[in-house]
Protein backbone atom coordinates (compact mmCIF):
# COMPACT_ATOMS: atom_id res chain seq x y z
CA UNK A 1 0.00 0.00 0.00
CA UNK A 2 1.26 3.57 -0.52
CA UNK A 3 -0.63 7.60 -0.09
CA UNK A 4 -0.79 9.81 -2.41
CA UNK A 5 -2.64 12.61 -2.86
CA UNK A 6 -4.99 14.08 -5.46
CA UNK A 7 -4.81 17.53 -6.83
CA UNK A 8 -7.46 18.73 -4.86
CA UNK A 9 -5.56 18.30 -1.48
CA UNK A 10 -7.74 14.75 -0.85
CA UNK A 11 -5.06 11.71 0.87
CA UNK A 12 -5.57 8.80 -1.26
CA UNK A 13 -4.25 4.97 0.25
CA UNK A 14 -3.74 2.78 -2.91
CA UNK A 15 -3.53 -0.94 -2.12
CA UNK A 16 -2.31 -3.37 -5.16
CA UNK A 17 -5.25 -6.10 -6.06
CA UNK A 18 -3.16 -8.45 -8.39
CA UNK A 19 -5.23 -10.27 -10.61
CA UNK A 20 -8.05 -9.05 -12.74
CA UNK A 21 -10.59 -11.06 -10.28
CA UNK A 22 -9.14 -8.80 -7.68
CA UNK A 23 -12.32 -7.16 -5.55
CA UNK A 24 -12.29 -4.20 -3.77
CA UNK A 25 -12.47 -4.50 -0.12
CA UNK A 26 -15.22 -3.28 1.68
CA UNK A 27 -15.73 0.91 1.18
CA UNK A 28 -13.23 1.37 -1.29
CA UNK A 29 -13.78 2.17 -4.80
CA UNK A 30 -12.24 0.44 -7.75
CA UNK A 31 -11.77 1.11 -11.23
CA UNK A 32 -8.01 3.17 -11.50
CA UNK A 33 -5.15 1.82 -13.60
CA UNK A 34 -1.89 1.52 -11.98
CA UNK A 35 1.34 2.73 -14.02
CA UNK A 36 4.52 1.26 -13.80
CA UNK A 37 6.78 2.41 -16.57
CA UNK A 38 5.85 2.18 -20.43
CA UNK A 39 2.93 -0.86 -19.68
CA UNK A 40 0.13 -0.65 -16.81
CA UNK A 41 0.40 -3.64 -14.77
CA UNK A 42 -2.34 -6.48 -14.92
CA UNK A 43 -4.11 -5.34 -11.71
CA UNK A 44 -6.60 -2.94 -10.20
CA UNK A 45 -5.80 0.00 -7.58
CA UNK A 46 -8.16 -0.04 -4.83
CA UNK A 47 -8.87 3.90 -4.15
CA UNK A 48 -9.96 5.34 -0.60
CA UNK A 49 -10.06 8.84 0.56
CA UNK A 50 -8.81 9.59 3.69
CA UNK A 51 -9.39 13.18 6.09
CA UNK A 52 -10.13 15.04 2.75
CA UNK A 53 -11.37 18.26 4.72
CA UNK A 54 -8.19 18.07 6.83
CA UNK A 55 -5.13 18.60 4.80
CA UNK A 56 -3.42 22.02 3.99
CA UNK A 57 -1.20 22.37 1.06
CA UNK A 58 1.73 24.60 1.41
CA UNK A 59 3.64 23.35 -1.38
CA UNK A 60 3.43 21.19 -4.56
CA UNK A 61 6.23 21.07 -7.31
CA UNK A 62 7.29 18.33 -10.23
CA UNK A 63 10.10 17.00 -9.18
CA UNK A 64 10.79 14.74 -12.05
CA UNK A 65 9.55 14.16 -15.33
CA UNK A 66 10.42 11.37 -18.02
CA UNK A 67 8.80 10.38 -21.44
CA UNK A 68 7.81 6.82 -21.67
CA UNK A 69 6.30 6.29 -24.83
CA UNK A 70 5.45 7.84 -28.15
CA UNK A 71 3.28 7.39 -31.09
CA UNK A 72 4.17 7.15 -34.74
CA UNK A 73 4.19 10.50 -35.96
CA UNK A 74 1.50 10.75 -38.42
CA UNK A 75 0.73 14.15 -41.23
CA UNK A 76 -2.54 15.78 -40.33
CA UNK A 77 -3.65 18.55 -42.64
CA UNK A 78 -5.72 22.17 -41.14
CA UNK A 79 -8.90 22.25 -42.69
CA UNK A 80 -9.73 25.36 -45.68
CA UNK A 81 -12.33 26.65 -47.15
CA UNK A 82 -13.34 29.47 -49.85
CA UNK A 83 -17.26 29.38 -50.33
CA UNK A 84 -18.75 30.82 -53.00
CA UNK A 85 -22.63 32.39 -53.24
CA UNK A 86 -23.72 31.26 -56.60
CA UNK A 87 -26.61 33.32 -58.44
CA UNK A 88 -28.14 33.39 -61.25
CA UNK A 89 -25.76 33.03 -64.50
CA UNK A 90 -22.78 32.56 -62.40
CA UNK A 91 -21.37 29.06 -63.50
CA UNK A 92 -17.83 29.67 -63.17
CA UNK A 93 -15.35 29.91 -60.02
CA UNK A 94 -11.44 30.08 -59.57
CA UNK A 95 -9.53 30.11 -56.59
CA UNK A 96 -6.92 28.75 -54.77
CA UNK A 97 -6.28 27.79 -50.98
CA UNK A 98 -3.15 27.59 -49.48
CA UNK A 99 -3.08 25.39 -45.71
CA UNK A 100 -0.10 23.58 -43.82
CA UNK A 101 0.00 20.58 -42.96
CA UNK A 102 1.74 19.08 -39.53
CA UNK A 103 3.29 15.98 -38.36
CA UNK A 104 1.23 15.24 -35.06
CA UNK A 105 1.47 12.34 -32.69
CA UNK A 106 1.42 11.82 -28.69
CA UNK A 107 4.03 11.54 -26.14
CA UNK A 108 3.17 10.00 -22.77
CA UNK A 109 5.18 11.41 -19.38
CA UNK A 110 5.58 9.98 -15.95
CA UNK A 111 5.73 12.86 -13.84
CA UNK A 112 6.72 12.68 -9.80
CA UNK A 113 4.95 15.45 -7.71
CA UNK A 114 6.17 16.44 -4.39
CA UNK A 115 3.68 17.72 -2.31
CA UNK A 116 4.48 18.92 1.74
CA UNK A 117 1.88 20.37 3.96
CA UNK A 118 0.35 19.76 7.09
CA UNK A 119 -2.35 17.52 8.65
CA UNK A 120 -4.91 18.58 11.19
CA UNK A 121 -5.22 16.00 13.80
CA UNK A 122 -7.95 15.25 16.42
CA UNK A 123 -6.32 14.97 19.81
CA UNK A 124 -8.93 14.28 22.64
CA UNK A 125 -8.45 14.93 25.84
CA UNK A 126 -10.35 14.51 29.22
CA UNK A 127 -10.96 18.02 31.21
CA UNK A 128 -12.36 18.12 34.55
CA UNK A 129 -13.65 21.03 36.35
CA UNK A 130 -14.79 21.77 39.86
CA UNK A 131 -18.28 23.45 39.20
CA UNK A 132 -19.99 24.86 42.27
CA UNK A 133 -23.37 23.83 43.21
CA UNK A 134 -26.99 25.33 42.62
CA UNK A 135 -29.08 24.05 45.57
CA UNK A 136 -30.50 20.75 44.34
CA UNK A 137 -30.27 18.67 47.41
CA UNK A 138 -32.30 17.18 50.37
CA UNK A 139 -34.07 20.09 51.50
CA UNK A 140 -36.75 17.66 52.57
CA UNK A 141 -39.98 18.83 51.09
CA UNK A 142 -38.96 22.35 52.06
CA UNK A 143 -39.09 23.58 48.64
CA UNK A 144 -41.51 20.64 47.42
CA UNK A 145 -39.24 18.26 46.80
CA UNK A 146 -40.43 14.63 47.19
CA UNK A 147 -38.98 13.83 50.97
CA UNK A 148 -40.07 11.24 53.71
CA UNK A 149 -40.69 14.20 57.00
CA UNK A 150 -44.19 14.83 56.95
CA UNK A 151 -45.65 18.26 58.98
CA UNK A 152 -45.54 21.80 58.25
CA UNK A 153 -42.82 23.72 56.52
CA UNK A 154 -40.54 25.18 59.10
CA UNK A 155 -40.34 21.41 60.60
CA UNK A 156 -39.35 20.65 57.00
CA UNK A 157 -37.00 23.37 56.96
CA UNK A 158 -35.28 22.09 60.50
CA UNK A 159 -34.87 18.97 59.25
CA UNK A 160 -33.26 20.11 56.32
CA UNK A 161 -30.42 22.59 58.05
CA UNK A 162 -28.29 21.31 60.39
CA UNK A 163 -27.63 24.29 63.37
CA UNK A 164 -31.73 25.56 62.92
CA UNK A 165 -34.12 24.54 65.52
CA UNK A 166 -38.02 24.77 65.12
CA UNK A 167 -38.40 28.31 66.72
CA UNK A 168 -35.87 29.59 64.56
CA UNK A 169 -37.04 27.31 61.49
CA UNK A 170 -40.77 29.30 62.00
CA UNK A 171 -39.13 32.86 61.88
CA UNK A 172 -37.08 32.04 59.07
CA UNK A 173 -40.54 31.21 57.40
CA UNK A 174 -42.30 33.91 58.70
CA UNK A 175 -39.81 36.96 57.39
CA UNK A 176 -39.46 34.86 54.29
CA UNK A 177 -35.87 34.72 54.29
CA UNK A 178 -36.33 31.61 52.32
CA UNK A 179 -39.09 31.64 50.03
CA UNK A 180 -37.02 31.09 47.10
CA UNK A 181 -33.95 29.09 46.92
CA UNK A 182 -30.68 30.78 46.90
CA UNK A 183 -28.76 30.20 43.72
CA UNK A 184 -25.42 28.71 44.92
CA UNK A 185 -23.31 28.74 48.33
CA UNK A 186 -22.92 32.33 48.48
CA UNK A 187 -26.24 33.18 48.19
CA UNK A 188 -27.23 30.44 50.86
CA UNK A 189 -24.82 32.36 53.07
CA UNK A 190 -25.95 35.59 52.80
CA UNK A 191 -29.12 34.57 53.73
CA UNK A 192 -28.22 33.26 56.86
CA UNK A 193 -27.06 36.84 57.97
CA UNK A 194 -29.72 37.83 56.84
CA UNK A 195 -31.56 35.54 59.49
CA UNK A 196 -29.47 35.99 62.35
CA UNK A 197 -30.22 40.00 61.85
CA UNK A 198 -34.12 39.11 61.59
CA UNK A 199 -34.27 35.73 64.25
CA UNK A 200 -31.77 36.16 66.59
CA UNK A 201 -27.95 35.53 67.54
CA UNK A 202 -25.50 32.35 66.34
CA UNK A 203 -27.62 31.36 63.31
CA UNK A 204 -24.75 32.13 60.84
CA UNK A 205 -22.11 30.47 63.13
CA UNK A 206 -24.21 26.97 63.91
CA UNK A 207 -25.41 26.85 60.23
CA UNK A 208 -22.17 28.53 58.24
CA UNK A 209 -19.35 28.24 60.78
CA UNK A 210 -20.14 24.85 62.63
CA UNK A 211 -22.28 22.20 60.29
CA UNK A 212 -21.48 24.31 56.93
CA UNK A 213 -20.00 21.73 55.72
CA UNK A 214 -22.51 18.98 55.90
CA UNK A 215 -25.01 21.35 55.14
CA UNK A 216 -23.33 22.89 51.41
CA UNK A 217 -22.94 18.55 50.71
CA UNK A 218 -26.68 17.93 51.82
CA UNK A 219 -28.20 20.98 50.20
CA UNK A 220 -26.46 20.47 47.31
CA UNK A 221 -23.67 23.51 47.01
CA UNK A 222 -20.44 21.94 47.47
CA UNK A 223 -18.44 22.11 44.46
CA UNK A 224 -18.53 19.12 41.87
CA UNK A 225 -15.93 17.53 39.50
CA UNK A 226 -17.33 17.62 35.94
CA UNK A 227 -15.50 16.30 33.03
CA UNK A 228 -15.72 16.24 29.52
CA UNK A 229 -13.67 15.03 26.48
CA UNK A 230 -12.31 17.75 24.52
CA UNK A 231 -10.58 18.02 21.28
CA UNK A 232 -7.10 19.36 20.90
CA UNK A 233 -6.28 19.29 17.70
CA UNK A 234 -2.58 19.23 15.94
CA UNK A 235 -0.72 19.92 12.90
CA UNK A 236 1.15 16.84 11.89
CA UNK A 237 3.96 17.74 8.73
CA UNK A 238 3.86 15.72 5.80
CA UNK A 239 5.77 15.26 2.77
CA UNK A 240 3.99 13.16 0.19
CA UNK A 241 5.53 11.94 -3.32
CA UNK A 242 3.18 10.66 -6.12
CA UNK A 243 3.22 9.84 -9.62
CA UNK A 244 1.16 11.04 -12.85
CA UNK A 245 1.11 9.61 -16.10
CA UNK A 246 -0.69 11.60 -18.81
CA UNK A 247 -0.83 12.08 -22.59
CA UNK A 248 0.11 15.08 -24.28
CA UNK A 249 -0.76 16.09 -27.78
CA UNK A 250 2.44 17.60 -30.03
CA UNK A 251 2.82 18.94 -33.58
CA UNK A 252 5.14 20.55 -35.48
CA UNK A 253 4.97 21.98 -39.40
CA UNK A 254 5.67 19.35 -42.09
CA UNK A 255 5.47 21.70 -45.17
CA UNK A 256 3.10 24.19 -46.74
CA UNK A 257 0.55 23.40 -49.73
CA UNK A 258 -1.58 24.85 -52.20
CA UNK A 259 -3.96 24.09 -54.15
CA UNK A 260 -5.89 25.81 -57.49
CA UNK A 261 -9.56 24.84 -57.85
CA UNK A 262 -11.39 25.60 -61.37
CA UNK A 263 -15.46 25.13 -60.74
CA UNK A 264 -17.43 25.02 -63.37
CA UNK A 265 -21.28 24.88 -62.97
CA UNK A 266 -23.74 23.65 -65.32
CA UNK A 267 -27.44 22.60 -66.02
CA UNK A 268 -28.30 24.43 -62.49
CA UNK A 269 -30.44 27.53 -63.42
CA UNK A 270 -31.86 29.66 -60.59
CA UNK A 271 -34.18 32.37 -60.90
CA UNK A 272 -33.20 35.76 -59.50
CA UNK A 273 -33.97 35.84 -55.92
CA UNK A 274 -32.54 32.57 -55.14
CA UNK A 275 -28.63 31.79 -53.85
CA UNK A 276 -26.58 28.55 -53.26
CA UNK A 277 -23.16 27.81 -51.80
CA UNK A 278 -20.78 26.32 -53.08
CA UNK A 279 -17.28 26.09 -51.56
CA UNK A 280 -14.08 24.35 -52.01
CA UNK A 281 -12.07 22.44 -49.35
CA UNK A 282 -8.73 21.55 -48.82
CA UNK A 283 -6.63 20.33 -45.91
CA UNK A 284 -3.07 19.85 -47.67
CA UNK A 285 -3.31 16.39 -48.41
CA UNK A 286 -6.91 16.06 -49.79
CA UNK A 287 -9.33 18.66 -51.44
CA UNK A 288 -13.25 18.82 -52.60
CA UNK A 289 -15.66 21.02 -53.46
CA UNK A 290 -19.29 20.49 -52.35
CA UNK A 291 -22.59 22.46 -52.73
CA UNK A 292 -25.56 23.32 -50.56
CA UNK A 293 -28.79 24.25 -52.02
CA UNK A 294 -32.25 23.48 -52.11
CA UNK A 295 -32.68 24.23 -55.95
CA UNK A 296 -30.46 21.59 -57.37
CA UNK A 297 -29.10 18.45 -56.35
CA UNK A 298 -25.33 18.02 -57.88
CA UNK A 299 -23.48 15.13 -59.69
CA UNK A 300 -19.56 15.74 -59.78
CA UNK A 301 -16.49 15.13 -61.56
CA UNK A 302 -12.80 15.58 -60.70
CA UNK A 303 -10.06 16.16 -63.84
CA UNK A 304 -7.25 17.69 -61.57
CA UNK A 305 -8.14 20.96 -60.56
CA UNK A 306 -11.12 21.32 -62.85
CA UNK A 307 -14.37 20.50 -60.82
CA UNK A 308 -17.49 20.00 -62.63
CA UNK A 309 -21.04 20.03 -61.33
CA UNK A 310 -23.64 18.86 -63.41
CA UNK A 311 -26.97 20.03 -61.63
CA UNK A 312 -30.52 18.34 -61.79
CA UNK A 313 -33.57 21.96 -60.75
CA UNK A 314 -35.45 21.16 -57.76
CA UNK A 315 -39.13 21.86 -57.51
CA UNK A 316 -38.56 24.17 -54.86
CA UNK A 317 -41.16 26.45 -52.89
CA UNK A 318 -40.66 29.93 -54.29
CA UNK A 319 -39.46 32.68 -52.76
CA UNK A 320 -41.85 35.84 -52.30
CA UNK A 321 -40.35 37.49 -55.31
CA UNK A 322 -43.14 39.50 -55.45
CA UNK A 323 -43.13 43.98 -55.37
CA UNK A 324 -46.59 44.97 -54.66
CA UNK A 325 -48.08 49.12 -54.56
CA UNK A 326 -51.43 50.65 -54.17
CA UNK A 327 -51.91 53.74 -55.72
CA UNK A 328 -53.96 56.41 -56.76
CA UNK A 329 -55.73 56.47 -60.04
CA UNK A 330 -58.33 59.17 -60.31
CA UNK A 331 -60.77 58.22 -57.56
CA UNK A 332 -59.96 54.77 -57.37
CA UNK A 333 -57.15 52.93 -55.91
CA UNK A 334 -55.26 50.43 -57.98
CA UNK A 335 -53.51 47.35 -56.91
CA UNK A 336 -49.96 46.94 -58.69
CA UNK A 337 -48.07 43.46 -58.80
CA UNK A 338 -44.30 43.01 -60.13
CA UNK A 339 -42.60 39.99 -60.11
CA UNK A 340 -38.60 40.17 -59.83
CA UNK A 341 -37.77 36.32 -60.57
CA UNK A 342 -40.00 36.67 -64.23
CA UNK A 343 -36.92 35.88 -67.32
CA UNK A 344 -39.10 36.29 -70.69
CA UNK A 345 -39.14 32.41 -72.12
CA UNK A 346 -37.39 31.39 -68.77
CA UNK A 347 -39.95 28.92 -67.52
CA UNK A 348 -42.25 26.46 -69.29
CA UNK A 349 -45.10 28.10 -71.69
CA UNK A 350 -47.57 26.70 -69.57
CA UNK A 351 -46.11 28.53 -66.09
CA UNK A 352 -48.22 29.84 -64.31
CA UNK A 353 -47.63 32.76 -61.66
CA UNK A 354 -50.44 34.06 -59.43
CA UNK A 355 -50.39 36.90 -56.33
CA UNK A 356 -52.36 35.33 -53.57
CA UNK A 357 -53.90 38.12 -51.32
CA UNK A 358 -55.55 39.41 -48.33
CA UNK A 359 -56.99 42.26 -47.56
CA UNK A 360 -56.68 43.31 -43.81
CA UNK A 361 -58.78 45.91 -41.91
CA UNK A 362 -57.80 47.70 -39.09
CA UNK A 363 -60.32 48.42 -36.59
CA UNK A 364 -59.22 51.27 -33.73
CA UNK A 365 -61.75 51.54 -30.94
CA UNK A 366 -61.96 53.71 -27.88
CA UNK A 367 -63.92 52.93 -24.41
CA UNK A 368 -63.98 54.21 -21.15
CA UNK A 369 -63.00 52.17 -18.24
CA UNK A 370 -62.26 52.75 -14.43
CA UNK A 371 -64.49 54.99 -12.01
CA UNK A 372 -64.89 58.58 -11.54
CA UNK A 373 -62.87 60.21 -10.56
CA UNK A 374 -59.98 58.10 -12.12
CA UNK A 375 -62.34 56.99 -15.37
CA UNK A 376 -59.67 57.34 -18.41
CA UNK A 377 -59.99 56.28 -22.27
CA UNK A 378 -58.68 53.83 -23.74
CA UNK A 379 -57.64 52.67 -27.60
CA UNK A 380 -57.70 49.28 -28.67
CA UNK A 381 -56.69 48.04 -32.25
CA UNK A 382 -57.36 45.06 -33.68
CA UNK A 383 -57.26 43.73 -37.56
CA UNK A 384 -60.19 41.88 -39.49
CA UNK A 385 -59.96 40.03 -42.40
CA UNK A 386 -61.91 42.03 -45.40
CA UNK A 387 -61.19 40.54 -48.38
CA UNK A 388 -59.13 37.74 -50.20
CA UNK A 389 -58.33 37.06 -53.72
CA UNK A 390 -56.13 35.08 -56.05
CA UNK A 391 -54.52 37.35 -59.45
CA UNK A 392 -52.54 35.75 -62.00
CA UNK A 393 -49.56 37.71 -63.59
CA UNK A 394 -49.23 37.85 -67.45
CA UNK A 395 -45.29 38.64 -68.08
CA UNK A 396 -44.42 39.10 -64.31
CA UNK A 397 -47.41 41.18 -63.78
CA UNK A 398 -50.74 42.68 -62.98
CA UNK A 399 -53.13 45.90 -62.01
CA UNK A 400 -56.21 45.10 -59.83
CA UNK A 401 -58.59 47.83 -58.88
CA UNK A 402 -58.81 47.68 -55.13
CA UNK A 403 -63.08 48.17 -55.45
CA UNK A 404 -62.79 44.86 -57.56
CA UNK A 405 -61.42 43.42 -54.31
CA UNK A 406 -62.67 44.82 -51.63
CA UNK A 407 -65.60 47.24 -52.65
CA UNK A 408 -67.94 46.65 -49.38
CA UNK A 409 -66.01 45.47 -46.98
CA UNK A 410 -63.45 48.29 -46.58
CA UNK A 411 -65.31 51.40 -46.43
CA UNK A 412 -63.89 55.27 -47.31
CA UNK A 413 -61.22 56.12 -44.81
CA UNK A 414 -60.63 52.94 -42.95
CA UNK A 415 -57.28 51.91 -42.31
CA UNK A 416 -56.13 48.69 -44.05
CA UNK A 417 -52.68 46.59 -45.35
CA UNK A 418 -52.25 44.17 -47.79
CA UNK A 419 -50.53 40.23 -47.00
CA UNK A 420 -49.14 38.73 -49.96
CA UNK A 421 -48.05 35.23 -51.72
CA UNK A 422 -46.31 33.62 -54.33
CA UNK A 423 -47.84 30.75 -56.04
CA UNK A 424 -46.62 28.87 -59.37
CA UNK A 425 -48.36 26.77 -61.07
CA UNK A 426 -46.97 24.20 -64.01
CA UNK A 427 -43.14 25.57 -63.53
CA UNK A 428 -39.77 23.66 -63.97
CA UNK A 429 -38.30 25.99 -61.33
CA UNK A 430 -41.13 25.59 -58.19
CA UNK A 431 -44.02 23.43 -56.61
CA UNK A 432 -47.38 24.77 -56.05
CA UNK A 433 -46.56 25.50 -52.51
CA UNK A 434 -47.18 29.60 -51.76
CA UNK A 435 -43.97 31.49 -51.05
CA UNK A 436 -43.71 32.82 -47.10
CA UNK A 437 -45.82 35.70 -46.83
CA UNK A 438 -45.14 39.47 -46.82
CA UNK A 439 -47.00 42.48 -45.78
CA UNK A 440 -47.67 46.16 -47.59
CA UNK A 441 -47.25 48.91 -45.35
CA UNK A 442 -50.68 50.95 -44.11
CA UNK A 443 -52.94 52.49 -46.31
CA UNK A 444 -56.14 54.43 -45.75
CA UNK A 445 -59.20 54.01 -48.36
Amino acid sequence: MFSAVLLTGTTLNFQMGYGLDSKAPEGWTDGVQFFDGAEPKSGVVFVRAENPNNRTVESREVISREIISQTPKQKQGVDQTQPFQRKAGQNQFSTAIETQVNWVWTETWRETWREEGYDTVDHWKTVCEKVPGNGKGDWHGFYGEFSGVSGNRPEQLAAAVKGIGNSTAECLVEKGLLRDKPDDWDAFKARMRQAENACGKQIYDNVIEKYGGENAQKLGYSKQEVCEQKNFPRNVPYVDDWREVKPEPKSELANNAKRAFNIIVQGAPLLPSEEETITAEFDGLSADVRADSRYNNYTKTVKGNQYTLTGRRLLATPNNSLKMQIRNAGANQVLSITDHDYIKGLDNPQAQTSAVISVIKKITTTKEVGWWPFKRTVTEETTKLAAQDTIPLKNGQAEKSFSDIAKFSVAPRDKFFVEFEVQRTNSKFNNNTTSPKQTTPDYTR
